[in-house]
């Protein structure tokens, strides 16, 4: 097969591998053209095939039988490749290519569920953490594998209910879930009240949702300095109130937290005196 570069009608195979990687790119390249592309010898030439829109489905299917998994992991990584060829993968020997088939999000609930049960957990974990795991994430919050229970406490699109559930029921990620940004003022004022260690209250006091009233009655614990690296984060973080950042700043007894609170407040633009 030829196509045309720079004006002149040449074989595929003749060109350096940039251009053809550049044709494999390319909306208007044919499907025939795509077809070829997805045999050739450079990898980064077949990977953009798969990227292609105007890539047929049989090229999508044989490059999900290719031999080396590198294809059949571009395919199941493609925002382009259907539930149904996804579905197929999700068997894949590979883990790397099931794995890619579980952060896909045109993979169905159906294959997610399947999936969810991998025996590796990176592919469970992935699949937890699919933007079409809604189902999956309500079904397995309050699991006790820490595993699972963690995918569903970091993942973005954990809902903010599932998040207040998941402290409700105890879960041994609390701390996880004090770092999620979706998760609600109620419970991180429930996970600061109750918490008696240091990282669950770190990650409370460094999320952009607490409030500065409550980071205030965390700084004002009796045994805040029984807790490492709280005081450091309250130091560090802008929405800490003013009023706090000058104190700390001004502490001669503690010179490391006096710097970080100092250069809080010079981002800030407000002088520590």
């Amino acid at each position: 097969m030829k196509i045309y570069v720079k004006s002149a009608i040449v074989p595929i195979g003749d060109e350096p591998d940039e251009v053809r990687r550049e044709v494999a790119r390319n909306p208007a390249a044919s499907p025939d053209v795509l077809a070829e592309l997805s045999k050739d010898p450079t990898w980064r030439v077949r990977k953009s095939v798969v990227n292609n829109p105007n890539t047929s489905m049989e090229t999508f299917e044989d490059m999900a039988k290719m031999q080396d998994s590198r294809y059949r992991r571009a395919v199941a990584k493609s925002p382009l490749t259907p539930p149904e060829l996804l579905a197929q993968l999700a068997t894949d020997r590979g883990y790397t290519v099931r794995s890619a088939v579980a952060k896909n999000p045109n993979t169905s609930i159906e294959t997610l569920e399947k999936l969810a049960n991998d025996k590796n957990i990176d592919v469970v974990w992935n699949a937890l953490q699919n933007p079409n795991a809604d189902k999956l994430r309500e079904q397995l919050y309050d699991s006790s594998d820490y595993s699972i229970a963690s995918a569903i406490a970091c993942c973005k699109y954990t809902s903010t209910d599932l998040l207040d559930k998941m402290v409700d029921a105890n879960s041994p990620v609390i701390s996880t879930v004090a770092a999620n940004h979706h998760t609600s003022v109620a419970t991180l004022t429930k996970i600061a009240n109750s918490a008696s260690s240091s990282e669950p209250l770190k990650n409370v006091v460094m999320n952009p949702n607490t409030p500065a009233n409550l980071i205030s009655e965390i700084y004002n614990r009796e045994d805040l300095d029984k807790l490492p690296g709280v005081s450091m984060a309250i130091a560090k973080n802008p929405n800490t109130p003013v009023s706090i950042l000058k104190e700390i700043a001004n502490n001669t007894e503690y010179m490391g937290l006096a710097y970080y609170a100092k250069e809080t407040l010079r981002k800030l633009h407000i002088d520590y005196r």
